[in-house]
């Protein structure tokens, strides 16, 4: 179970949401989601500033797309059907996406066991250098399911922004929802993982699986990104509402628990902080819900 905890009372700057969508669970919750424009697949305005990240357009930026394209045409053959019933063959394989920073492209490719099949969608991250024509995968601890832009967020002085998504811990299962981020590295001119508090890839935002063995009742959880302290940098804040249900006397009601969580970076290192003013937990759900206003738990008085 991922009951998480956040943060402090300075001016405050909320980042709005832009998502890529490739593949779509309906009982996924939202989390102050903006549908993108049809024209493509990856929606963040783009910044087209030179040397300031962008998602590339299939027709706008045709010449990029094609030659990075052709440089994955081995990632994206079908998987050759495999005798072994542990190992999950994919047949349709697409690029769901680019992002670039000059020469820096992020490469994101989206696998399925068949095209229309949404149960399955299984997602790798690659560099690519477009002055070299070199490619490397993004190394993960673990699988990325469903994996859907977020938006960029400013955790440090970097040269560009992060890349923060969001993805599954599992598939056919009840799945925690982890928010993590690609921030690029300078020196390496290359995307990486960022790593969060006890080096994990992400934080968890919200947990399906938290009341399934029905020892919680009134889950509810609200995510969001901005400047919380007002100084340039952004964090993840995440406010997570519960009550225990009584172990021998199910009748009997005990107090409900309510927790807010901020990650961010000081010097390269992530930092969590947990709040417990009451005042300042209720300021700031509101603030996350100018984010959320879909979220069953923002149209509720503030708890």
């Amino acid at each position: 179970m991922h009951l998480r905890g956040v943060a402090p009372a300075v001016p405050i700057t909320l980042s709005l949401c832009f998502v890529l969508v490739a593949c779509k669970k309906s009982d996924r919750p939202e989390m102050g989601r903006i549908a993108p424009p049809q024209s493509t697949r990856l929606a963040p305005q783009p910044l087209s500033t030179v040397n300031r990240f962008e998602w590339l357009d299939s027709t706008k930026d045709a010449a990029t797309w094609t030659k990075i394209s052709q440089a994955f045409r081995q990632e994206l053959l079908p998987d050759q059907p495999s005798a072994d019933p542990h190992v999950n063959d994919y047949a349709y394989k697409q690029i769901a996406g680019m992002g670039r920073y000059g020469d820096a492209v992020i490469g994101v490719l989206e696998k399925r066991a068949f095209e229309d099949d949404e149960s399955t969608c299984l997602f790798e991250l690659y560099n690519f250098n477009l002055a070299q024509n070199s490619k490397s995968r993004i190394a993960t601890k673990g699988n990325l399911w469903f994996w859907e832009f977020r938006q960029l967020a400013r955790f440090d002085d970097g040269p560009t922004p992060d890349i923060t998504f969001q993805t599954e811990s599992c598939t056919e299962c009840e799945p925690a929802i982890i928010l993590g981020a690609l921030r690029f590295d300078p020196q390496k001119r290359k995307w990486e993982i960022r790593r969060w508090p006890k080096g994990e890839e992400g934080v968890a935002v919200a947990d399906s699986a938290v009341n399934v063995d029905e020892s919680v009742e009134e889950y509810e959880t609200v995510s969001g990104i901005g400047d919380f302290q007002g100084k340039g940098h952004d964090q993840v804040g995440i406010w997570t509402h519960f009550r225990h249900v009584h172990k021998k006397d199910a009748k009997k009601v005990l107090p409900a628990v309510t927790t807010l969580s901020v990650y961010g970076f000081q010097d390269g290192n992530p930092v969590e902080t947990d709040v417990k003013d009451p005042s300042e937990i209720a300021r700031f759900k509101k603030l996350l819900c100018q984010l959320n206003p879909k979220e069953a738990a923002c149209k509720k008085p503030a708890k």
